[in-house]
């Protein structure tokens, strides 16, 4: 009954989409606060794994470091837009 209704399920079909669009844009959209916090903790866990020369602290430093300068990479260019090919 509720399938013969294209007035609701267009809308819902729309409403689905956008909130899915939505999500996936905050997602893909860094902040700069992130980086700085996962700078933040980069260094203690640098700090912590030349301390302790522990090899899960190094491994997640590695890990944290890696993420923390590919999110840092794309803040500038989306803020500076695209490019002018």
């Amino acid at each position: 009954m509720l399938r013969k209704d294209q007035m609701l399920d267009c809308s819902l079909r729309t409403m689905r989409l956008s909130t899915r669009h939505r999500v996936w844009e905050e997602i893909r959209r860094p902040r700069g606060g992130l980086v700085a916090a996962l700078a933040i903790m980069s260094l203690c866990l640098l700090i912590a794994g030349w301390a302790t020369s522990a090899a899960g602290v190094i491994w997640a430093f590695a890990g944290v470091w890696l993420v923390t300068l590919l999110i840092g990479f794309v803040l500038p260019r989306k803020r500076t837009g695209p490019s002018s090919r």
